[in-house]
């Protein structure tokens, strides 16, 4: 699925996403998607789309039913196409190359860490018991499938869920033009981008073969 449509924004940034459908309530698969979002906002693939005021975003979201895997970046218009392509390569990491075992490491103390901190105000606690209690599953398991997620079951589970026939992607352009000369514009570059998912998207929906690390 592909759009892309204009807004209006004052630093006359564009904004770049992608997202696949995520996963419904399984305390091991959750966690592996909670993790892969993790470790998509610290990718060093996407380190140059960092700035001061407009950082890369990734978030999932997982319920009863089907949830959300997005990753976004705010971006100058120019850089459309090279911020696509870093994002979709970083998201579909997974079908392509290993999991660096430190980053995996970071990723999990980041990822338990956040949860932990829900425990220090009545707020926080009162997010902690909902969301847990949406997921239908017990904090400690949860905390422990995190801790037990290996590189080589992370990249099995999200191989299940990085397909392309489920990509939805979406460019949001700064409003600068006469309604006339903005519907052409809206339309090239819906062009351009189908054309670039064309291209840049993995052939495969399953993962090269690797070596297992002992």
């Amino acid at each position: 699925q592909v759009s892309v449509m204009s807004h209006d924004d004052p630093s006359g940034q564009a904004v770049v996403a992608v997202a696949l459908p995520g996963v419904a309530a399984s305390a091991a698969d959750v966690a592996a998607i909670d993790l892969w979002t993790q470790l998509l906002r610290g990718g060093r693939g996407l380190r140059s789309l960092h700035r001061p005021g407009s950082e890369v975003a990734a978030l999932s979201f997982a319920g009863r039913q089907p949830g959300l895997v997005m990753l976004q970046a705010a971006v100058g218009p120019g850089q459309l196409e090279e911020a696509t392509q870093k994002l979709l390569s970083e998201l579909f990491r997974p079908l392509s190359r290993e999991i660096e075992q430190s980053e995996l490491v970071r990723a999990k103390q980041r990822l338990l860490g956040e949860t932990a901190l829900q425990r220090d105000t009545p707020s926080g606690r009162a997010r902690r018991a909902g969301f847990f209690a949406a997921l239908g599953i017990d904090e400690d398991r949860y905390d422990l499938a995190v801790r037990e997620v290996s590189e080589a079951a992370l990249r099995k589970t999200m191989a299940r869920y990085l397909r392309r026939d489920s990509l939805a992607a979406l460019w949001l352009l700064p409003r600068s033009r006469s309604p006339r000369e903005e519907t052409a514009h809206l339309e090239r570059s819906r062009v351009r981008l189908l054309a670039q998912l064309q291209q840049s998207l993995p052939i495969a929906d399953q993962p090269s073969k690797t070596p297992e690390r002992s």
